[in-house]
């Protein structure tokens, strides 16, 4: 349901125990053997196309649908597809020059040159800086719009962005421009600690640790995992400061169109509840079986509290479920249906359909656990925005229920129903060729809403 990756054409990374080398298969061949490999493939958008980092005798490349480019002295940089330019780009550094590298092509390029006197300069777009006294990890960012490097000069650390120096620093550590945006961030020491620069202007800090920075989709956001000491650990989002709670590790996460953000807050023990923070607000504990970002934005999380299950989308609650292990049904690989109760005098067991997907975008749609077998009780259809939309999800509905019975069912028709403010569908359908069966749907949420067409 979450962060889902279509994985036909993935390359296949092997590490072998006889010679401690790595190689990578994808379509029929094999590419290798390296010393090192990054951990994941990164992919084009429609998963058509991929680029891997890695190392070899102490050299570095970049490996893109199977082309191998390099060696460099190291890669500044993950190889990132940009969507515009419809190909990969990466940063590079060789001997003293340093490289923006675009489907294969140098784009941009800058270098560090030394006078006779022993002093470093920097030459970047028909600009010279310097005097230093040495120049570390020059590089340019992923758009080629912008470039920074670390320098000394006079036993303190310097930063150089865009030609205009920041500082003194104690030290310098790492440099990042995010994608899309170049938002830039540095982490660094002014002697009281290491924080995080943002621009050059902004500083966050000192931290004991600090992990990071996590930037957003659109790179205008980012996030640390910060600590002050053994009893104080937390995180910031966007300058400000969260905690300190009484666990070890946090990764602000952002939705795809980086408008929200979630950290989970791990208690440290598979058997003990969870919490998580959306936009700043806290939910739990109770036991997480999911979480995270779909790939519409939506944030969900799945989880158990005294038996029963529920589901957050966003700040919503839905639920609860009654439901058992042996009790999930599965219908088309889809985990939807999940035995539910409703009180008649006593207790009845019944069928409800929790979630399905709809439409070719892999869209999650959610049900209230109504029964619909009244229009008081009427299934609520939730995260649907068009009135299309909602309708196919009525039907997959039904279509699932029925199938997950081994029956199948007959569309007979569908009767539009208002009451004051709500508007509902009842849906009825044939099984098997004998008795109708009828469920009622609240469609209030969608109801006479169209997407344009594009």
């Amino acid at each position: 349901m979450i962060d889902k990756i279509v994985e036909s054409k993935k390359p296949v990374i092997e590490r072998r125990e006889i010679n401690q080398k790595y190689y990578l298969h994808w379509g029929g061949k094999e590419f290798g053997p390296w010393d090192e490999l990054d951990r994941e493939v990164k992919f084009s958008p429609d998963n058509g196309h991929w680029a891997i980092r890695g190392t070899l005798h102490e050299r570095s490349y970049v490996l893109i649908d199977g082309s191998k480019y390099g060696p460099f002295d190291y890669c500044t940089s993950k190889p990132w597809y940009d969507p515009d330019r419809m190909a990969f780009a990466f940063t590079a550094n060789r001997g003293n020059e340093f490289f923006l590298i675009v489907d294969g092509k140098i784009v941009k390029k800058g270098k560090t040159v030394k006078n006779e006197e022993g002093d470093f300069f920097l030459l970047v777009n028909s600009r010279r800086c310097g005097p230093f006294q040495n120049v570390f990890f020059p590089a340019f960012s992923l758009r080629g719009r912008r470039w920074a490097a670390q320098v000394d000069r006079e036993v303190r650390s310097w930063l150089v962005l865009d030609g205009r120096e920041y500082g003194p620093f104690s030290s310098v550590g790492v440099m990042e421009f995010s994608k899309g945006a170049e938002l830039f961030a540095c982490r660094c020491d002014r002697g009281q600690g290491e924080g995080l620069l943002i621009e050059g202007e902004q500083f966050f800090g000192p931290y004991e640790s600090i992990f990071g920075p996590f930037f957003s989709p659109d790179g205008k956001r980012w996030g640390l995992d910060v600590g002050k000491g053994k009893k104080w650990h937390g995180f910031v989002v966007d300058g400000i400061e969260f905690g300190p709670f009484p666990f070890q590790y946090f990764v602000p996460r952002f939705s795809s169109d980086s408008r929200h953000w979630s950290v989970v807050l791990d208690s440290g023990y598979e058997d003990k509840p969870h919490s998580f923070i959306l936009d700043g607000k806290r939910f739990g504990p109770f036991k997480i079986s999911e979480v995270g970002f779909m790939e519409d934005g939506h944030f969900v999380c799945t989880f158990s509290r005294r038996g029963k299950y529920y589901i957050h989308l966003d700040e919503r609650l839905i639920g609860p479920f009654q439901h058992e292990k042996n009790d999930a049904v599965r219908v088309d690989g889809e985990l939807f249906a999940i035995m539910g109760h409703i009180k008649r005098g006593k207790e009845t067991p019944r069928r409800c359909v929790i979630s399905c997907r709809v439409g070719e975008n892999d869209k999650h749609v959610f049900f209230s656990p109504n029964s619909g077998e009244t229009i008081e009780d009427a299934i609520e259809i939730i995260n649907c925005e068009d009135t299309n939309e909602g309708v196919a999800a009525e039907h997959h509905y039904m279509q699932l229920l029925l199938g997950s019975r081994a029956r199948t069912g007959e569309f007979i028709e569908q009767r539009l129903i208002h009451q004051g403010e709500k508007s509902y569908d009842q849906l009825i359908y044939k099984v098997d060729k004998k008795k109708e069966r009828s469920l009622f749907f609240d469609i209030t949420s969608f109801y006479g809403k169209f997407k344009k067409s594009e």
